[in-house]
């Protein structure tokens, strides 16, 4: 049987002859069924692939040696095309400390021409191809063998319209001069996936809260615990929670008495963490004062928090006048951003990410004028229904 008409790889000599075609491919869908919980990376289960000429499926239990599909996925010229493929781009950096070259991310690319982001691949296919897709696998466990012909074909169906997916999207964004915008914001989203987890250490809830001093024991705790994660094979959380992280970075504790009083430490299971703990903290209190992180908490006056509340009003009718997901163009920390920036010289400041590139054009500039008065809000109330709008400031006439 020809592996294009073979509908689940499961031997080396069979991999081989499928990566064969897909280095002849020019676009390669990609999906992947894994199991999150357990192990420091997911445990990989199933890999989907489709080209224009073929839906097929690996059976990563059967063939667990995957460096000749990673490598095709890296090296090929080939558009790879993905639903939020974070975790399958990891999977990728796993296995080569390299990206594709030409990620395409359906998701991604929906939030700019109106279908909503994040929307679930589900209700992506059935909104751009009016395809309705099967979601009656969602709690199967991948792992078990053998896999039913129902389980690889919910998984096959991951990938089978992935491609029409993309050639619609890509279609509306060039119809409406979008497609920079979604390049430049990928662009940015992938070059998280090459960055040293540590460095996601102002991602952890609390971190807001925490000063310089703080900030900089959190980075050496998060360091700590990805490395004890990876060493012992175990999702980070496991290790240790990011509540119990924060709240050592705010106590700073410098013996191992100071430990025993953190709620959740489970010292009595884990007491030879103990002094890894603590010399993570102490490298975090050794860091000199001018290479401390800036801190990202601040707190707002009253005053302050309602005009973010407007600010974000006005953000949310923007996004939908022009049809972009407002999750995708920024949150309230991004608007208190622009806030300050106009209170200081902007002359004299850095850009806040909601003044730049595509956001500025979507809403940044528009928010400019609502801070200087260029555009003013106005209610209108009717029996049953109140709306809120924003328009150009007109001068009364006397």
């Amino acid at each position: 049987m020809a592996t294009s008409e073979r509908t689940l790889i499961r031997t080396r000599g069979e991999l081989s002859e499928l990566c064969q075609l897909l280095r002849q491919s020019s676009r390669i869908a990609f999906d992947t069924e894994f199991i999150p919980e357990r192990t420091y990376t997911p445990e990989l289960c199933l890999i989907q692939v489709a080209t224009p000429d073929f839906v097929q499926a690996i059976d990563t239990i059967a063939v667990p040696h995957l460096n000749e599909f990673w490598s095709v996925l890296v090296e090929t010229d080939a558009e790879i095309v993905v639903h939020a493929g974070r975790q399958e781009m990891e999977f990728c950096v796993a296995a080569t400390q390299a990206l594709p070259k030409r990620i395409v991310d359906v998701q991604l690319a929906a939030g700019f021409v109106g279908l909503g982001y994040p929307t679930s691949y589900t209700n992506l296919v059935q909104r751009a191809l009016n395809v309705d897709v099967k979601s009656t696998e969602t709690r199967t466990d991948w792992r078990r063998r053998p896999l039913t012909h129902q389980q690889i074909e919910y998984a096959l169906d991951d990938v089978r319209y992935l491609l029409a997916s993309w050639d619609e999207i890509a279609g509306r964004l060039d119809q409406l001069s979008r497609r920079a915008w979604y390049e430049d914001e990928l662009r940015q989203t992938s070059a998280t996936l090459l960055e040293d987890p540590a460095a996601r250490f102002r991602r952890v809830p609390g971190a807001g809260g925490l000063r310089p001093r703080g900030l900089a024991v959190l980075r050496e705790l998060i360091t700590w615990r990805e490395e004890r994660a990876r060493m012992l094979n175990r999702p980070p959380r496991w290790i240790m929670r990011d509540d119990i992280l924060t709240e050592l970075a705010k106590r700073q504790p410098q013996s191992i008495d100071d430990l025993r009083s953190s709620r959740g430490l489970g010292l009595d299971s884990k007491n030879n963490w103990a002094k890894e703990v603590l010399a993570a903290i102490a490298r975090g209190l050794e860091v000199p004062e001018s290479e401390l992180p800036r801190p990202t908490g601040r707190r707002d006056t009253t005053e302050e928090m309602m005009v973010v509340k407007i600010l974000a009003a006005a953000m949310i009718q923007r996004a939908g006048e022009v049809g972009v997901a407002t999750s995708l163009i920024g949150t309230n920390e991004d608007l208190r951003d622009v806030l300050d920036w106009y209170r200081r010289e902007p002359a004299q400041t850095e850009l806040p990410p909601l003044l730049e590139g595509w956001r500025e054009q979507v809403a940044g500039k528009f928010l400019l004028q609502l801070l200087s008065g260029e555009v003013v809000a106005r209610i209108t109330a009717k029996r049953d229904d109140v709306q809120l709008h924003f328009e150009p400031f007109r001068p009364v006439s006397s």
